[in-house]
């Protein structure tokens, strides 16, 4: 698949470096992070010259859609694990203090609009559901499923009614898990709860989850 930065974004190129410079400091690299290097050096008064071997954005910025985000799926959970809930919680902090960052540059700058605001309907992944997945789901009962484009939250009522979430919390990105005794998408990392419908219920979230009533499957 093509990364949708490629798709959605052109940046131009720049010609070679032919002559000498002088700078304070090089950063080699322009993705996303030599270019915050560069310009928070460069606002501190350092003299900063960013070199980039191909174009800017091109490398890992490029394959990874240009996204910023503290979201990591089941990183947390893996690293909470080998690393302590503290480390972690250190780790996740520091990306999201990166995005904040990266949000006062842009309307410091003026660089566009709206604030990062524009992509949230990339999060929004409401898939088809497999007919044979719910089938298999009891009334009252809850799971993460796989799709064929990612994971989902999939909750089965008494009447037979199926609705599905997305399984990051909003809060710092952690994968919900299913509380079968409260009937509740709960954040293991710090304790956000949301309904079956991803009404949010406690906090630290400030903001539910997207939810849908999951499509029936299309007649053949």
């Amino acid at each position: 698949m093509k990364s949708i930065w490629s798709k959605t974004c052109n940046i131009e190129g720049r010609p070679s470096l032919n002559n000498d410079i002088e700078a304070d400091v090089a950063v080699i690299g322009g993705g996303m992070a030599g270019i915050l290097a560069a310009y928070e050096l460069e606002q501190s008064g350092v003299h900063t010259v960013l070199l980039e071997a191909d174009r800017i954005g091109g490398g890992q910025t490029k394959n990874t859609t240009a996204k910023i985000t503290s979201q990591h799926g089941m990183f947390c959970h893996t690293f909470i694990k080998n690393k302590g809930k503290e480390t972690a919680k250190l780790y996740v902090q520091a990306n999201q203090n990166a995005i904040e960052e990266y949000r006062r540059i842009i309307e410091k700058e003026q660089i566009m609009r709206d604030t990062g605001k524009a992509v949230k309907g990339l999060t929004k992944r409401f898939f088809y559901i497999p007919d044979e997945t719910t089938a298999a789901l009891e009334r009252g009962q809850g799971s993460i499923v796989e799709t064929s484009r990612g994971k989902a939250g999939v909750y089965k009522t008494e009447e037979g009614e199926t609705f599905q979430v997305e399984t990051v919390c909003p809060h710092l990105g952690c994968e919900l898990s299913w509380n079968p005794d409260e009937k509740t998408w709960d954040c293991p990392c710090h304790g956000s709860r949301f309904d079956y419908k991803g009404k949010l219920l406690e906090g630290p979230a400030q903001e539910g989850i997207e939810s849908s009533q999951a499509d029936e499957p299309a007649e053949r």
